[in-house]
């Protein structure tokens, strides 16, 4: 008994390390493309929780994998009326605050939408990857406290090339 669960601790431990060097490493590639003036690599370090997560899922059992069932109508009207609050008073608030920025003029409906929809999508590639997957994955092999932190130790970690670049503020 105690042998078959030091085999599945082991297991997650190698999921958990395939996860988190996959998406490393596809995000490093996508920073060293991006930092050399190539825009559109921006993505790729968004999308690489994601990609990692389908990934490492060919090697999960089932019942380790998201159950996108589980998502309610509510949760996702609740996931994009949030960031459509938050990009509306942060572009309200900029554009008083930081007339500079905006040039004194309000941004067209269509950046707003387009921010929003970059967002959207940004939220859910690393949602998926980090919270979907990541999270439950540690709460499995340590304390739930415990787990959130290095979730979070991670994640952040993650972020700092983007927050360095500039795309966490604003990429326009």
């Amino acid at each position: 008994m105690n042998q078959n669960m030091d085999i599945e601790r082991t297991k997650l431990i190698k999921l958990i390390l395939l996860f988190v060097i996959s998406t490393y490493l596809l995000s490093c590639i996508g920073y060293y493309i991006w930092f050399h003036n190539i825009e559109a690599a921006a993505f790729i370090p968004i999308l690489a929780p994601f990609v990692s997560y389908l990934v490492v899922k060919r090697f999960l059992d089932k019942k380790d994998r998201i159950n996108y069932k589980k998502v309610s109508a509510k949760g996702i009207q609740i996931g994009i009326l949030i960031p459509m609050v938050y990009i509306t008073t942060a572009v309200l608030l900029s554009s008083t605050f930081m007339p500079l920025f905006f040039n004194g003029n309000l941004p067209e409906v269509k950046i707003v939408l387009m921010l929003f929809a970059e967002w959207i999508f940004a939220g859910f590639c690393e949602e998926v990857g980090w919270r979907g997957f990541l999270l439950p994955m540690l709460k499995k092999i340590m304390k739930r406290e415990i787990a959130c932190i290095v979730c979070g130790l991670i994640w952040g970690i993650w972020h700092i090339p983007m927050i360095v670049q500039g795309m966490v503020v604003t990429q326009h």
